[in-house]
């Protein structure tokens, strides 16, 4: 999938989880004999995707040691490490404008804790939704203040005091 990139959401502390979740972040949490992570990453190769961000924030190195720079499935793995920048997860909205200047205009986003073994990143949907004019737009606004993050428009977005609008073409 030439040019195609995605974002992996794995910043989160995994509560519902715990006490399993305080040694090991929910991504690690292995299904089938396998890291959930490495489901997504391995999914994404075989789609010819080569370009990956995962946001981390718990027990983050964990999650950068065992991935690592994702040559071992052909991906260019790259990291917006919340964690280490912030103190904490971003939430989605923060997590992923965090991010954006990392990524293309259009990209996958997958939830790190959800597994569907079958489920195929394919080019021509990626395709069909780029063309449809259905795109998410999402204004993030909150207090302009220094820890701030900014988008590249220029909104910033703040884990603490953080409003979403939503503007959904569907």
């Amino acid at each position: 999938m030439s040019g195609a990139q995605a974002m992996i959401l794995a910043a989160g502390r995994g509560e519902r989880m715990r006490p399993l979740t305080d040694r090991i972040p929910k991504p690690l949490v292995e299904v089938r004999g396998k890291p959930l992570i490495e489901w997504h990453l391995a999914a994404l190769a075989r789609a010819g995707i080569r370009r990956v961000v995962i946001n981390t924030a718990w027990l983050e190195d964990q999650i950068v040691q065992r991935v690592g720079d994702g040559a071992r499935w052909g991906l260019d793995v790259v990291y917006s490490l919340e964690g280490r920048d912030h103190g904490g997860p971003l939430e989605t909205a923060g997590g992923i404008a965090k991010a954006l200047p990392l990524l293309a205009e259009t990209f996958w986003v997958l939830s790190a804790d959800i597994h569907v073994p079958k489920f195929a990143f394919d080019e021509a949907s990626m395709r069909r939704f780029d063309t449809s004019g259905k795109r998410v737009r999402n204004c993030h606004e909150a207090n302009q203040n220094d820890d701030a993050i900014r988008t590249p428009a220029g909104h910033a977005v703040n884990s603490e005091r953080q409003q979403v609008e939503h503007e959904r073409h569907f």
